[in-house]
């Protein structure tokens, strides 16, 4: 990478607790970001860095999804419950307990909201009407990552054994892969041009394989777990976000690693980093942590549409 390419914008503050998770939010050019302390928080970024409070939650939350047409945000709680909120209205317009324990991915495939969670159950929902379409217990194991790869119809699932399944959506029949991962895996992300599957985990290894079968690369990606992997389509690195307090940007192509954000080079999160967004129309990463801030960096240079 081309030393300038990436620049700090600004901090964006308002959460009391650890950020988890960060969404687009249901306007254009906004962010939503939920954590430890139960706020989901809506920021316009170009305005101001501080954030409206949306919802007060009550509950620890680890993933969110949003639906703009129908105005509705998803959120998955550490008590297992799935909420379905409207910005401003104090209380949830559907509140459903699903796992028996904490669910920690939110998917939307087909227009419905698909869940995973620490029991090993995978759930489907319409997100208009609360029907649950799909209740599949996968495995006894918890499921900690999930990744739609479309071109497939393939749902890839990671758990905290470090195996990765592959399961055919919507038939079910998952199959599995021990191993890739030596304990939890926390992240899984499948390449929509080329098809490779690239994981992160609790071993703070990335796990890069052509497709589900074929033998696979270990990269000793970061001293400590690898919490989130984020395509930042546009241009040709892959971020990847660790408990190390670090994000790393990657070459999409060989998986050499390009840069590192983290102190005292820039202005970077002082503990876990635990989420990361990629504003692809305006150039923008968005990274959250355990130090309770969202840091907003702009990447500079040549935008190319087909990467």
């Amino acid at each position: 990478m081309v030393p300038g390419q990436i620049a700090f914008s600004r901090k964006l503050t308002g959460h009391t607790g650890a950020v988890y998770c960060l969404s687009p939010g249901l306007e254009p050019g906004t962010l939503l970001s939920a954590g430890g302390d139960g706020r989901i928080c809506c920021w316009t970024p170009e305005q101001s860095g501080d954030a409206m409070v949306v919802a007060e939650t009550g509950e620890r939350i680890f993933a969110m999804r949003v639906f703009p047409q129908y105005r509705l945000i998803a959120a998955a709680t550490m008590s297992g419950d799935l909420l379905f909120l409207r910005p401003g209205e104090p209380i949830p317009v559907r509140k459903i307990r699903v796992h028996r324990k904490a669910a920690f991915c939110l998917l939307e495939m087909d227009g419905n909201l698909v869940a995973a969670g620490s029991d090993g159950l995978l759930s489907a929902w319409d997100p208009v009407t609360g029907e649950a379409l799909a209740l599949l217990q996968c495995t006894h194991h918890r499921l900690r990552a999930a990744a739609y790869c479309e071109k497939q119809g393939v749902l890839l699932l990671g758990d905290h054994t470090g195996a990765l399944m592959r399961m055919k959506w919507p038939e079910g029949n998952a199959e599995r892969i021990e191993g890739r991962h030596a304990r939890t895996i926390f992240c899984v992300w499948c390449d929509p041009v080329s098809g490779r599957i690239v994981s992160g985990g609790l071993d703070a290894q990335l796990v890069v394989s052509q497709d589900f079968d074929s033998g696979v690369v270990r990269i000793p990606a970061h001293r400590f777990c690898v919490h989130a992997i984020c395509d930042l389509r546009g241009t040709p690195w892959v971020a990847t976000a660790s408990r190390d307090r670090t994000v790393r940007l990657w070459d999409r192509r060989d998986f050499r690693l390009a840069e590192e954000i983290s102190k005292p080079n820039f202005a970077a999160h002082d503990h876990s980093v635990n989420a990361l967004w990629w504003d692809e129309d305006r150039r923008r990463l968005f990274t959250a942590g355990d130090d309770r801030q969202v840091l907003v960096w702009n990447l500079i240079g040549n935008h190319d549409p087909e990467r």
